[in-house]
């Protein structure tokens, strides 16, 4: 389980995923109601691509290498990844 989506979204800055190019602009978080801020982890709910915040709230690629070596972070990264992927093939379905 990768812990309870947040029920608080929050609007951000037309944010474009950098591995897909299609746009969000509503961030929501695992466990928690915060705003997202620099540095903190994006998974991308077209493509399962994971990104991070810069400095002013654009997504970057996060290389994967960066990624799948944060302890604190990994289970939760894979988890949330294969929900997307779940989620969009069941969409797909429909």
């Amino acid at each position: 389980m990768i812990g309870s989506l947040s029920d608080v979204d929050h609007y951000i800055a037309r944010a474009v995923c950098p591995w897909c190019g299609k746009e969000g602009d509503v961030a929501s978080g695992l466990d928690t109601d915060d705003r997202p801020s620099p540095g903190d982890y994006a998974v991308c709910i077209y493509c399962a691509g994971v990104n991070c915040y810069d400095e002013v709230l654009r997504l970057v690629r996060c290389p994967e290498e960066v990624w799948r070596t944060d302890p604190d972070n990994f289970a939760v990264l894979v988890e949330a990844r294969r929900v997307v992927r779940i989620n969009n093939a069941l969409m797909k379905r429909q």
